[in-house]
């Protein structure tokens, strides 16, 4: 399966955009990569994003050393894709965690981890933010089948 950047709903886009800034962007361009992802947020009506963002991405490059791709790139990777899922998961009042902790090697950091999650979570959720991508691995499926299809029937 291969999702595209610009195919998911914008809350997606927005988490994934702003990761990718704090990973690959400089502090030393006017604006920074703080100001950037600051503006990002509060354009959305999140004041604290980047707090919240640097907590939660700051515990999976120690701990699990997640790479994410540079910002240009449109086809996601499967840790980008967890990224975002792990978010949505968050938004849930019964969510489970240990299929994170474990797929991110976060058992030292368990803790710090579920509130980082938790607490950006609920900034997307009060945000009315989509990160929900169920609908677009479902939707990328059938368009792959159906583009078979016609070309068989050709």
């Amino acid at each position: 399966m291969s999702l595209k950047y610009h195919d998911l709903p914008f809350g997606a886009q927005l988490l994934l955009w702003t990761s990718r800034v704090f990973f690959h962007g400089s502090c030393r361009t006017k604006p920074s990569k703080y100001d950037l992802v600051d503006i990002a947020f509060s354009k959305v009506g999140i004041n604290n994003g980047p707090e919240l963002l640097k907590k939660y991405l700051y515990i999976l490059k120690i701990e699990s050393k997640l790479h994410l791709q540079p910002i240009c790139i449109q086809n996601l990777t499967e840790s980008e894709i967890s990224l975002v899922d792990c978010i949505e998961e968050h938004k849930k009042s019964n969510f489970n965690n240990n299929y994170y902790i474990k797929l991110w090697r976060l058992d030292n950091s368990v803790e710090l981890f579920t509130e980082s999650a938790f607490n950006l979570a609920l900034a997307f959720k009060k945000a009315n933010l989509d990160t929900n991508l169920n609908y677009y691995k479902e939707a990328n499926n059938e368009r792959e089948v159906s583009h078979y299809i016609y070309k068989t029937l050709h």
